[in-house]
């Protein structure tokens, strides 16, 4: 399956309603022509694929891993899945943001500071 940016953005809207408004907004700086479109992939794809309402075919999966920038996962063949609750995962969520970060991110660099 080969898509676009922007398909797999629409994908991503139309099946996870945790990631929907955060891929419209991304939708909208592709089609403005927005510096930060693969920031703003990145972090819908990541929510997205952690959507545990979203169900997701292999090959869809593989379409959005695609346009992921690999910059951001150098290196890391793991990842952690852990339970919240809705306040938590806001609170997480709100405190990335005001870092400029995705959880993911937010996370690393909580539980592994770079000096």
């Amino acid at each position: 399956m080969t898509t676009t940016m922007l398909d797999a953005l629409k994908l991503i809207a139309g099946r996870s309603g945790e990631a929907m408004h955060d891929a419209l907004r991304a939708i909208q700086a592709v089609t403005a022509g927005s510096p930060v479109v693969q920031q703003r992939y990145n972090h819908v794809a990541e929510i997205a694929l952690n959507d545990a309402s979203a169900e997701w075919m292999p090959d869809e999966r593989q379409a959005i891993i695609a346009h992921m920038d690999a910059t951001d996962a150098t290196n890391r063949e793991y990842s952690l899945r852990i339970r919240l609750t809705d306040a938590e995962r806001d609170a997480l969520k709100e405190q990335a943001g005001l870092c400029g970060q995705t959880m993911s991110e937010y996370v690393r660099r909580m539980i592994f500071p770079t000096p």
